[in-house]
């Protein structure tokens, strides 16, 4: 689809036009509850992810000014298009240095201004596929980024990474890599986004009151499936919980029907280990069983689930480090 002769694009928002950091004067369950509603704007956004725009300028034509869409559904539809695209193969023919093509191919900063949006590019440090509770950020470099959009009259966060693609298990390899979309990260609320994902600049947590990094390092890893189910911690709400003799009792509690189980898993290099608080732990050193005990690990929890409490009791069999990881599914009743 190429842009009529007549097109022009609009001029880059200013970066020093960006309103300042602020809480959001909206949530997105304000707004829409279901990604239903955005099914004919999606579905031009995937269609036109499917064709290779020789330029830049068919590509906004294309995807933005072909059809009068409102503020809000232009962040939706570039949103989208980038979900379905793959970034890493796109291509303009004959790409000047600093145009809005070279803009776009570098994924730089910029990539909303042309859509009369402002947009900001965050960077800080996410809970991502490597990292297990207990796990600490201070000292190192960030290795995540996100952005933060305004939209009728409000800034909101987006990942687009995170909506396009997830793990199908912990291995961080490319056969691993599931291609789906996860409508959580478009204009994620604050209070469940810092769970996840840690700015750089504190004021771009969008919160009254800012977490620090070891509040952040310190909170539960949740995963989006978390708050699809409406999930809640009744007691523990730290990442890292310490037994009294082995045993514990958690509760959350959850507000949507739904269907959970878990997985219990031990740091084989905890085994016998006399420095449990230094020990820095791996994902692929995770194990079902204690080493030299040839019982599953289930066979020491107990999982209960009520009207709307979901309890685990545990006597864990030795000392070490344990994760336990909880799988949940709305009922489709």
């Amino acid at each position: 689809m190429k842009a009529p002769e007549g097109f022009r694009l609009p001029n880059p928002i200013d970066f020093e036009t960006h309103p300042p950091p602020e809480l959001p004067k909206y949530l997105k369950h304000q707004v829409y509850d279901k990604p239903e509603v955005f099914a004919k704007v999606d579905s031009h956004a995937i269609q036109v992810a499917e064709y290779q725009h020789p330029t830049f300028r068919d590509l906004m034509w294309d995807l933005l000014y072909r059809y009068k869409l409102d503020e809000l559904e232009r962040a939706r539809v570039i949103f989208r298009w980038m979900t379905a695209k793959d970034m890493q193969n796109i291509h303009f023919e004959n790409v000047p240095p600093n145009s809005p093509e070279d803009v776009l191919m570098s994924f730089s900063t910029n990539r909303g201004t042309y859509s009369e949006i402002h947009c900001v590019t965050v960077s800080g440090y996410a809970k991502g596929v490597d990292y297990l509770p207990g796990d600490k950020f201070c000292g190192l470099p960030p290795n995540h980024s996100w952005n933060v959009i305004y939209i009728r009259g409000s800034w909101q966060l987006v990942d687009v990474h995170w909506a396009a693609r997830y793990l199908s298990s912990g291995k961080n390899v490319p056969e691993n890599v599931v291609y789906e979309y996860d409508d959580f990260y478009f204009m994620m609320e604050p209070q469940q986004a810092v769970y996840s994902h840690f700015p750089e600049d504190q004021r771009w947590q969008l919160l009254p009151v800012p977490l620090t990094l070891s509040q952040f390092e310190n909170l539960p890893l949740t995963k989006s499936q978390f708050f699809k189910c409406a999930i809640d911690f009744l007691q523990q709400h730290h990442g890292v919980v310490r037994t009294q003799d082995g045993c514990l009792r958690m509760t959350l509690g959850f507000w949507r029907p739904g269907g959970f189980t878990y997985k219990l898993q031990y740091l084989v290099t905890s085994y016998n280990n006399p420095d449990l608080d230094s020990l820095t732990a791996y994902p692929s050193e995770l194990t079902d069983q204690v080493p030299n005990l040839n019982v599953d690990l289930k066979c020491f929890v107990l999982q209960e689930t009520t009207k709307d409490r979901l309890n685990f009791f545990f006597r864990l069999p030795a000392s070490g480090i344990y994760y336990l990881t909880i799988y949940a599914q709305v009922s489709s009743k």
